[in-house]
């Protein structure tokens, strides 16, 4: 008996020029698509997916629209103004996801079930006629086979690529107003404001390029940034509350409990953000927010890493690696994932962790030494 052959490798299977090429040819045969991402979506998620949906209506009026799931960021109706989306929760986007007449997903930003669970079903359902563009360096093949994966650039400067594809647009400084917005969300947010270590010519070029579709930056920063409620703060004074220094004050703590959203009135899409307060700190390497919640009724507390860049801009603990020893991943220096657990038993594999990456040492609280 023969044996079953190994899964393919999480590798390409598209160049951007193929999946606009197959999407185009898929429209013009009247294909309707739905474009996913993952769940909680940041802005890199929702300027992805708006970017192709966007793209994908000018190519032909009403063919795509997005589904979300999760807690959404509070600024998502002004970045989303009229383009058609729903989430997965509402009686329009349940009943678009459970019928079973012929749709082609369009997966962003991610290719891994565990960040797909609010969408799996339709994905399943329909994975012969799906594609997929992303950029995270770990993913599950059987997602799609249709795969546009590029790790080194953001899932923003992919969707530019495709949408110029898709209308016949040489450059990105031709692409509508709307595309080049939602680009930029994506563009912006994914390398914070143009500051982490994945800012290079290229995504410097591109910024330029949506300057001059019309994007205006500083407009686009006060939607995002500056239009916050008051209970985001709450909730970061409870973040920043929390702060442990561990592993000889080489990695930091942020810790959020199900009682701190409950006391602020926050919501988990409230938190984004926060993981990169404590990198302020120059003795700090790493720094790490666990969020306690619960999932299916079991606890489970959500992880998110993030690693400072050496001098030649490459992560100083590849907190990619660090969160596959929790079920996640992403890239070298940022990275997710959920731990089935208790916050203190969570928190303490964390800390064992960080200290076998930079060298065990004597743990400080910020809080016992203010005690």
């Amino acid at each position: 008996m023969s044996e079953k052959p190994a899964p393919n490798p999480w590798r390409a299977t598209a160049t951007t020029s193929d999946i606009a090429r197959w999407l185009s040819q898929e429209s013009a045969r009247g294909a309707a698509f739905v474009v996913v991402t993952h769940g909680k979506p940041d802005g890199d998620a929702v300027g992805s997916s708006m970017g192709l949906v966007r793209a994908l209506n000018r190519l032909r009026p009403g063919s795509a629209r997005a589904i979300y799931f999760g807690p959404l960021p509070t600024w998502i109706h002004a970045m989303t103004a009229d383009a058609p989306w729903a989430t997965a929760e509402s009686a329009d986007g349940a009943a678009l996801l459970a019928a079973t007449n012929d749709h082609w997903p369009v997966v962003v930003d991610t290719g891994s079930w565990q960040q797909l669970d609010g969408v799996a079903a339709f994905l399943r359902r329909h994975a012969e006629r799906s594609c997929l563009v992303d950029h995270h360096r770990q993913g599950d093949e059987d997602v799609s086979t249709r795969r546009c994966l590029e790790p080194t650039a953001a899932a923003c400067q992919l969707v530019a690529r495709i949408a110029s594809g898709l209308l016949g647009v040489p450059q990105p400084r031709q692409l509508p107003l709307d595309v080049a917005q939602s680009v930029y969300l994506g563009l912006a947010t994914d390398t914070g404001w143009f500051r982490h270590s994945n800012v290079d010519a290229d995504v410097m070029l591109l910024a330029a390029e949506l300057i001059q579709a019309g994007v205006r930056p500083a407009t686009l920063y006060q939607t995002i940034e500056q239009l916050e409620k008051p209970t985001r703060l709450a909730l970061l004074a409870r973040a920043l509350a929390s702060l442990e220094l561990v592993a000889g004050a080489k990695a930091a703590l942020l810790t959020l409990t199900q009682r701190d959203f409950r006391e602020t009135g926050a919501d988990q899409g409230e938190s984004g953000g926060f993981v990169d307060f404590p990198q302020t700190i120059s003795t700090v390497k790493v720094a790490v927010l666990l969020t306690e919640t619960i999932e299916k009724g079991a606890n489970v507390v959500k992880l998110s890493f993030r690693s400072k860049a050496d001098a030649q801009g490459k992560a100083i603990v590849n907190v990619n690696l660090l969160a596959q020893e929790f079920g996640g991943g992403g890239h070298d220096a940022a990275a997710g994932a959920r731990a089935v657990g208790s916050l203190s038993d969570v928190r303490d594999r964390v800390v064992k962790a960080l200290d076998a990456r930079l060298g065990i040492g004597l743990e400080t609280s910020l809080q016992a030494r203010s005690a």
